[in-house]
């Protein structure tokens, strides 16, 4: 997920519009946390138009973000990037944005991008009021559909694999309304939500 991120930035920063980033991470003792920093930092490595200014401990807490996003704009006006671990931390780096006075919608001047991981309400409002750029969706309702998958093909006799490494769709404003996120299921309607297929790890008997 954090790759995706990454890649995102490589394509849409260029020589004549380098990336000054700011990487908000989880809490960075968790291998979750070091996970997401090194696929992003293994996207951008050797990319000489990205460079990584400043690492915050966010500890998943949006108060952190919050602080952690006026206290690096305080010390570097020049960032001009966003790469947090999680969703759970921006509605902080929102507000922190907001507080310097840095908070621009897309496709306008002084746009701050922002690229994320999960996929929740509160990232993909960021999309939609334009101040997110794009969010690497990590789908709780697939991961429970490849275990259930897996403990049925177990129970069917058939073999499984020991790890599932599942696709990361990336979100932007042009799909953000699709009905595929796990953010756009009809809440609590869970007989109508769609049956969660993949290739990974099919339903036992396909």
């Amino acid at each position: 997920m954090g790759r995706a991120c990454g890649e995102y930035m490589v394509e849409n920063f260029s020589k004549e519009n380098p990336a000054v980033v700011l990487e908000i991470a989880g809490g960075l003792q968790q291998d979750g946390a070091q996970q997401r920093q090194k696929g992003f930092h293994e996207a951008v490595e050797g990319i000489d138009y990205i460079e990584i200014v400043q690492i915050i401990d966010g500890n998943w807490e949006s108060s952190k973000a919050f602080d952690g996003v006026q206290d690096a704009f305080e010390r570097n006006s020049k960032i001009n990037a966003i790469y947090t671990h999680s969703d759970i931390m921006m509605q902080g780096i929102i507000e922190g944005l907001k507080v310097k006075d840095r908070l621009v919608p897309a496709g306008e001047e002084g746009h701050i991008v922002i690229c994320s991981i999960d996929g929740d309400q509160t990232g993909m409002k960021g999309i939609r009021d334009g101040y997110v750029d794009a969010i690497a969706e990590n789908n709780p309702v697939m991961h429970a559909a490849v275990a259930v998958n897996a403990m049925l093909a177990y129970l069917h006799g058939e073999t499984i694999e020991e790890d599932y490494l599942l696709e990361v769709p990336v979100i932007t404003a042009e799909n953000v309304e699709d009905s595929q996120w796990w953010a756009n299921l009809p809440e609590g309607d869970f007989d109508n939500w769609p049956v969660m297929e993949q290739d990974f790890c099919p339903i036992p008997g396909k």
